[in-house]
């Protein structure tokens, strides 16, 4: 028995708040493995989405997704209540990531007739998506990224992916809304919008706003990514907010950093930019 006051018992104390303070620190990542042919935890994104329950800053999850094509459009049909999110969606604290080649993982949401509110993928907040390919035909967006509207200091992580968007409602690709204090870093994407406007047309490729009553600056950060389109003025920053039913602005000098490190982008005659 340690004697009160003695150095043993104080160096005692000291280590078990070290440990107490480590432990707290501790962070616990959970996998999952999808495979449309069987060879994973389960067969469909949705299935494996809808298996997480407790995640967290603390408790990540990592949703292993192997080549094949995966249905996001199956039992999903336009919200008649206007969320604007509608669709499959990437739990917060989870990223899903492709194994193997990022054109043989396929996330399609495929509709005929165009979706005013459903999206292939939805984000909440912290989260992202690894190696894979994305695409929305007649979808309001290929991804939409606007719910994270009481976020506080999140992040948005996308690396190595393809984002197309065919005819999507609002001729977007990647349309979103940042939250206080996002930071989002976009890594070797390529944003095709060369199909998303009317009738396959090019259309836009990435929009973002800041959502109203901002009280920080938000950071997006652009490395090697490329941006195809025709269609002039085809990625837009609104570093105000919205505008709401009586026409006041509420983004209250609030700013979006945007910055391109090694960004790449096809030449003009390439017939991708204008």
């Amino acid at each position: 028995m340690l004697e009160e006051g003695t150095e043993s018992s104080k160096t005692y104390i000291e280590y078990f708040k070290n440990v107490y303070i480590n432990a707290d620190k501790i962070e616990r990542i959970n996998y999952i493995t999808v495979d449309t042919n069987g060879d994973g935890d389960y067969t469909k994104i949705q299935d494996a989405i809808e298996s997480i329950k407790n995640e967290s800053r603390r408790n990540k999850y990592i949703i292993y997704i192997k080549e094949g094509e995966y249905d996001l459009a199956e039992g999903i049909t336009d919200g008649e209540n206007d969320a604007s999110i509608v669709g499959v969606t990437v739990p917060n604290w989870t990223t899903l990531k492709g194994v193997g080649d990022r054109k043989n993982i396929i996330l399609q949401a495929k509709f005929k007739n165009k979706m005013q509110y459903v999206s292939a993928l939805n984000f909440k907040e912290t989260g992202g998506i690894e190696n894979l390919t994305v695409i929305g035909e007649n979808t309001r967006y290929t991804i939409h990224d606007d719910d994270a509207r009481n976020a506080n200091g999140y992040e948005r992580n996308v690396k190595h992916c393809i984002i197309k968007g065919l005819s999507t409602y609002y001729s977007v690709v990647y349309g979103s809304g940042s939250g206080d204090g996002a930071k989002w870093d976009f890594e070797d994407v390529v944003f095709d919008g060369t199909e998303t406007g009317a009738n396959k047309k090019s259309g836009n490729t990435f929009t973002v706003h800041n959502l109203l009553a901002s009280k920080q600056n938000r950071n997006i950060t652009f490395k090697n990514c490329i941006f195809k389109s025709a269609n002039n003025g085809n990625v837009k920053f609104k570093t105000l907010a919205y505008r709401t039913a009586t026409g006041k602005d509420d983004a209250r000098n609030m700013v979006t950093n945007v910055a391109c490190l090694l960004y790449t982008s096809p030449s003009p005659r390439d017939g991708l930019l204008s």
